[in-house]
């Protein structure tokens, strides 16, 4: 079975823990510069230094100015420097839009993240932080999970981490805090639990949230017209009746945090002033017919009170998301020792390629109709945004056990016989994180097994040279009888200059869950 589409995930994984400053691709940006104080320029100056990067001004508004500058003297890696009040879903869609278009293929060319706080003493305190962080790397091991969980009552399990953040040294505990319905008692678990966030170096947290808190209560409220009030900003947040209580910017505030890096899969908590209403938080905003924008006090933001608290980076969504990025983003900064910027373009590329390339990401309009988003799941992984150093590197490769990826058969071309090679994926039995295609367009296919492939390896005896491959995929279980795993993606990706191979097939994910396979791709040079 032959195809030449796209792939899957991301760039390649750098060397863990920078102890010397990055150079020669790294770009500053000033966002709306003419805005800054001599806070944000001073910082700005800091950054140019410390990474030897060359640096620009930009307006915010024009993505195609912005992406031509970049074609110039394309970077590796960008950080975006601009006051809250500047970062909204609208800049941050003018980016990712631009992303993938600095060469041909259909890859993110570039990572990035955004550079902001509350406050100027906020803003100090956090380059400060990642200097120490690029410099001696993450304080302790300890990592804490937190999590919104429903039907049984609020529970912490000591020791929560496992598989690949275990095999790399961390951890801590996961706590659990039950939706009000199924705890009432969940607020004292709260004050008992949420101080346990404060000696982490890792923190994840998921749940339902909007941007001023992560949610205690169902998220199924918002299937309830009749509790829903017309959008008015004096509402947003009541709770008469005590029924929807919510972890809000200034529980986080009062924390002591230990420089961590923080992941939040929770919607919306990476928002930091300008919020567009939409319908995932009718039951905490109220409904509304149009875009509607609601600028919302910075102190109100989840991101800027983790930064106030003493975090390094912030990793989220700026609106809707589904918080299983998250657990995919950490597994591929694990297994890779990648940077925090590589860790999201993994996910920005696997959206990508779910789109073909082009995701239609609408802008927000006040007063205009709600925009309509064809793959919402890729909108929402294109949603997500870093506020720290994209090339903050605090994590060592670690192998992944129970999978395993091989190159077998490999053979250069021979008179008018084309070289080749095959890709062999082995799977043990259990759960592999990357097994769900959650921004695939085939509901039913949702399985899928994944390869990256670094065509200049020497175990591929030259036949990796070629410009385009064709492939054919042959998958069993552990006891031979064959599964019916088809190619959906293959795609070659020009990682500046270092050619990656990647490859997927799908299957019915019910046919294959918790089973051990044997996935082989045998990949043919096409010209």
């Amino acid at each position: 079975m032959l195809a030449l589409l796209v792939a899957l995930t991301a760039a390649i994984g750098q060397p863990a823990a920078n102890k010397s400053p990055t150079s020669g691709d790294y770009l500053v940006v000033g966002v709306r510069s003419e805005r800054f104080d001599d806070h944000y320029r001073a910082i700005r100056d800091r950054a140019v230094d410390f990474h030897h990067a060359s640096t620009i001004d930009w307006d915010g508004l024009n993505g195609e100015s912005l992406l031509a500058r970049l074609r110039v003297h394309p970077p590796a890696r960008v950080l975006f420097i601009l006051r809250p009040e500047d970062l909204d879903i609208n800049l941050h869609r003018r980016i990712v839009s631009i992303c993938n278009r600095v060469d041909d293929d259909p890859f993110a060319d570039f990572t990035f993240g955004y550079l902001t706080a509350r406050t100027p003493e906020a803003l100090e305190a956090l380059w400060a932080r990642t200097v120490e962080l690029h410099e001696h790397g993450l304080a302790g091991h300890i990592w804490v999970q937190s999590s919104i969980t429903s039907g049984q009552k609020s529970m912490r399990y000591e020791e929560g981490n496992s598989g690949i953040r275990r095999d790399a040294g961390f951890t801590g505990p996961s706590l659990y805090f039950a939706e009000v319905g199924s705890d009432p008692d969940v607020a004292k678990r709260l004050d008992e639990w949420l101080p346990q966030l404060q000696p982490a170096s890792v923190i994840d947290i998921t749940g339902n949230a909007d941007p001023q808190g992560i949610w205690l209560f169902s998220g199924e409220r918002n299937r309830d017209r009749s509790k829903h009030w017309a959008y008015d900003p004096a509402k947003i947040g009541q709770d008469p009746d005590h029924c929807m209580p919510r972890i809000t910017a200034d529980r986080f505030r009062a924390l002591r945090l230990s420089s961590p890096i923080v992941w939040s899969g929770a919607c919306h908590t990476a928002a930091t002033h300008n919020v567009f209403v939409e319908g995932d938080i009718v039951s905490t905003f109220g409904r509304t017919d149009t875009t509607t924008l609601f600028e919302m006090p910075t102190d109100q933001s989840i991101a800027l009170a983790m930064i106030d608290a003493g975090a390094a980076a912030f990793l989220g969504p700026i609106g809707p998301n589904h918080g299983y990025s998250t657990l995919l983003e950490q597994e591929y900064a694990l297994e890779n020792g990648a940077t925090l910027g590589e860790a999201l373009k993994s996910t920005y590329d696997d959206a990508f390629l779910a789109t073909g390339g082009s995701p239609v990401l609408p802008r927000c309009v006040p007063g205009s109709p709600q925009p309509e988003e064809p793959n919402i799941m890729a909108a929402g992984g294109l949603n997500r945004v870093l506020i720290g150093d994209p090339s903050l590197s605090p994590f060592k490769a670690t192998v992944r056990k129970g999978e395993e990826t091989l190159i077998e058969h490999a053979h250069a071309a021979d008179g008018n016989k084309p070289g080749g090679f095959d890709v062999v994926v082995k799977w043990d039995g259990g759960f592999h994180p990357s097994a769900w295609d959650m921004y695939g367009t085939d509901r039913r296919r949702s399985g899928r097994v994944t390869a990256r492939i670094d065509l200049d390896d020497p175990r591929l005896a030259g036949s990796g040279r070629a410009a385009t491959f064709g492939a054919s995929v042959e998958a069993t279980d552990d006891k031979g009888s064959p599964l019916d795993y088809r190619l959906s993606r293959l795609a070659v990706e020009d990682d500046r200059g270092r050619r990656i191979l990647h490859l997927q097939a799908n299957v019915v994910r019910a046919d294959v869950q918790g089973k051990a396979i044997v996935v082989r791709f045998r990949v043919i040079p096409a010209d």
